[in-house]
């Protein structure tokens, strides 16, 4: 699947940091005997889009992306090596295919219908919230959407594959 750069962004979107050495995370795996440094890629779900200009949380980007700030739920909070069981199936490579990472998208989606957004700032987000009760030990990165890519399937290429 082709990568593109995102013309809009909304919550609960699959994305990517783009690739660059800055947006990298730094990550160990240990081989026969020996540990080795590499980087990975960071990808995750939209937690919150947030407009730097009005400070209010928006459920979709608008316009030129470099005035957006984005929270991303990263990918390794649904890695068994990394997170809890609470989040993520022994033996499941694949963070997306997992029960936890479908259900968060999900219920992010369904919120953002229903006028909720959420953000780390907000109070609400792990004692009042439909996420509360989601997830054990979030990994939340903030960036910039300007810095994100998506990896959303255009909706022909969808329909085509459901067809």
């Amino acid at each position: 699947m082709a990568k593109q750069a995102p013309q809009m962004l909304a919550v609960g979107d699959y994305i990517r940091l783009k690739k660059r050495e800055l947006n990298s995370h730094q990550a160990y795996r240990a081989g026969v005997g020996e540990m080795s440094s590499f980087h990975e890629a960071v990808d995750g779900i939209i937690l919150s889009i947030r407009n730097v200009h009005t400070g209010h949380l928006i459920d979709k980007t608008k316009g030129a992306l470099d005035q957006y700030v984005v929270e991303v739920v990263y990918n390794r909070t649904f890695n068994a090596r990394y997170a809890s069981l609470r989040n993520a199936a022994r033996g499941v490579e694949d963070p997306t295919t997992t029960p936890g990472w479908r259900k968060l998208r999900a219920v992010l989606r369904k919120s953002t219908e229903d006028g909720k957004l959420f953000s780390t700032a907000s109070p609400a987000l792990l004692t009042d919230s439909p996420l509360a009760s989601l997830l054990d030990g979030w990994k939340i990165v903030k960036v910039w959407s300007q810095d994100l890519e998506t990896l959303e399937k255009p909706e022909q290429e969808e329909a085509v594959e459901k067809a």
